[in-house]
């Protein structure tokens, strides 16, 4: 699990860097800004998942519980879903895609919110006695 995890970290910040260099140079220079803020909070977002992922990912490398393992697992499922539904959708909205796209959106927020949540809940998950 933790190799997929860290793949799929790498597929995120891989993206959000070519969709960050993608914007500034197609929609900055444009002067198209509400396509070049939906693109950049997508990038934002995306970044700060990816480094969350390779955390979990490290995360499952030390003692922790099965249902803390569940968790982080639940987590980094929920993180995934939300940089497709989220950042993608948001991604196409700036590169121009119809406007339908934008329903995605609230599903993918909802999933990273989820996935907050299941990072708590790994927190308060008992611990393996040492």
């Amino acid at each position: 699990m933790q190799r997929m995890i860290l793949a799929a970290a790498g597929v995120m910040g891989a993206l959000a860097v070519a969709a960050a260099a993608w914007a500034q140079h197609r929609l900055a220079s444009a002067g198209d800004a509400e396509r070049l803020t939906f693109a950049l909070t997508a990038v934002r977002f995306a970044l700060a998942h990816a480094v969350v992922l390779v955390g979990i990912a490290a995360l499952l490398r030390d003692g922790i519980g099965t249902a803390a393992r569940y968790c982080f697992g639940a987590a980094a499922a929920c993180f995934v879903g939300g940089f497709v539904f989220f950042c993608i959708g948001l991604w196409l909205l700036a590169a121009g895609a119809p406007a339908i796209w934008g329903r995605a959106i609230p599903v993918g927020g909802s999933l990273f919110i989820l996935g907050w949540l299941a990072v708590l809940a790994a927190a308060l998950a008992p611990r393996p006695a040492r």
